[in-house]
């Protein structure tokens, strides 16, 4: 089966199968109006129906405040009699409540793409083969492959890689990236050698700078993507699908090399990072159709269900941002790999994606952004091995970077000097760095690894609504800005 897929994965024509996607989310689009109540009412509120809508950029945008604050669960799920077997709310960093619904064809399907993934890309098989999922939130991996639900506890895991005998050969551990940091040190520090096992990280939930992962390699004992290990990421949304996109061990790479400037790529037209490291996702367009709001320019991707849903979404925004790639860039992107020696084995099509881009302060012209500041903690090995990863940005007449101390550890004077000159290069007198001890943070910093940490003190982020980030308030000493 596995050369069967193969064959096809490597054959097919995934531009021609992005085009015709888009036609068939038309399609989706009266199907759901059709048979769909609340998306009827909520299209003729906008006065878009099928009969006035004959280009699908004419169909109204979604997104998660306009589908699940204006209508309930049970409206969504409408008036159809299939039995719903699993049901996920999720929250992330803006606290509104979202569903993620999913019947037993749903999990047959799940499995089946799970399945095929692992044996696709970790070369895993069902006999020696063992998943450790350490996803919060109740996040579970739909497979037929041995599998042991830990959650977030480090210690269980320390624990397990200890004991666990011959039978296993091949361990892959599902995570987010903070806490993946954590388990990797707590582990070091337990005296886990990495080296002595074939260990693969797999994470989700939010963007990882990739001077991160460089680091995390280091620790474990991995070169850069060999067989003994590697860290690859996804991306996948709660009420759309999981998951929706995927690294493959070339596009990883690929990312790898961009960072280390060893790419020859153009500046991607409206990227607003000057040193976050985009992520590029693989992407199959059979179930989905990802769009650019605003088309061949890094904006909002927009996503539809081409395939029925107890909640089929047409055309939801998640507000995370990105660039699909037109066929010429992205053969562009393949040549670039080639001249390192790197094939892909399988042509899907690419986007370039690094998330929401809201987290942020500003001083005087200049935009600091949150996830430029996590690509620098990590750049110093020995900071990095200090460090939760943790940290807020706070404003008055500079901005402070609070940054916060792993248990028990501190920061060499030479270190904390080295961090800060780090920083004066990249935001010459803008910002004021201030180490904290693990305990004077607030609870949030030492327990949240059940959801995306909001860096910027509540009230001080830019709302897309309102336009306002002008509160300067500091949550230290067990204040926490839970919303």
């Amino acid at each position: 089966m596995i050369s069967l897929y193969e064959k096809l994965f490597a054959t097919v024509d995934w531009g021609k199968k992005h085009r015709t996607a888009q036609k068939r989310a038309l399609e989706a689009f009266r199907h759901v109006y059709e048979h769909s109540e609340w998306y009827r009412n909520t299209c003729k509120t906008w006065g878009n129906t099928p009969e006035n809508v004959r280009d699908f950029k004419a169909v109204p945008i979604l997104d998660k405040k306009s589908v699940f604050e204006h209508h309930s669960l049970e409206q969504l799920l409408g008036k159809n009699k299939t039995p719903v077997r699993f049901l996920f709310p999720s929250s992330g960093r803006t606290g509104r409540l979202s569903f993620g619904v999913m019947t037993t064809k749903d999990v047959k399907r799940a499995t089946q793409t799970t399945d095929l993934f692992l044996k696709l890309f970790f070369h895993a098989n069902k006999q020696d083969t063992l998943l450790i999922n350490c996803s919060a939130m109740g996040v579970r991996i739909f497979t037929e492959y041995s599998c042991c639900d830990v959650g977030s506890r480090a210690d269980l895991v320390a624990g397990l890689l200890k004991n666990l005998s011959t039978r296993w050969k091949k361990i892959i551990i599902t995570t987010y990236p903070n806490f993946l940091k954590h388990l990797v040190d707590y582990c070091t520090d337990s005296g886990i050698d990495f080296d002595s096992f074939q260990i693969f990280f797999v994470t989700g939930g939010e963007y990882f700078p990739e001077s991160l992962r460089t680091y995390i390699h280091t620790m474990t004992q991995k070169s850069f993507f060999n067989n003994k290990g590697y860290w690859l990421s996804i991306y996948g949304l709660t009420e759309i699908g999981y998951p929706v996109f995927f690294e493959t061990p070339d596009t990883a790479i690929m990312r790898h090399l961009d960072h280390s400037g060893q790419l020859d790529l153009p500046q991607i037209p409206g990227n607003p990072f000057t040193l976050a490291q985009p992520f590029y996702f693989n992407y199959i367009p059979l179930q989905l159709y990802v769009e650019n709001l605003i088309a061949n320019t890094w904006s909002d991707l927009v996503f539809t269900h081409l395939v029925k849903r107890r909640i089929q979404l047409i055309r939801y925004n998640t507000h995370d941002q990105g660039l699909i790639f037109q066929s010429k860039d992205q053969n562009n992107l393949v040549g670039e790999l080639k001249k390192h020696n790197i094939h892909r084995r399988f042509n899907f099509k690419l986007l370039t994606l690094i998330g929401q881009t809201d987290q942020y302060q500003t001083f005087k012209t200049q935009n600091i952004f949150v996830n430029d500041i996590k690509e620098l903690l990590y750049q110093n090995h020995a900071i990095a091995r200090a460090i939760t990863g943790y940290f807020y940005l706070n404003k008055d007449n500079k901005t402070h970077l609070f940054v916060q101390l792993r248990k028990n550890k501190t920061l060499k004077p030479n270190l904390i000097k080295s961090l800060q000159n780090t920083l004066d290069d990249h935001y010459p007198g803008a910002i004021q760095l201030k180490t904290v001890a693990f305990h004077k943070m607030t609870e949030q910093m030492e327990l949240d690894f059940e959801r995306k940490f909001d860096h910027i003190p509540t009230g001080q982020q830019t709302d897309k609504e309102t336009g306002n980030h002008d509160c300067d308030k500091v949550l230290f000493s067990g204040s926490s800005n839970r919303k």
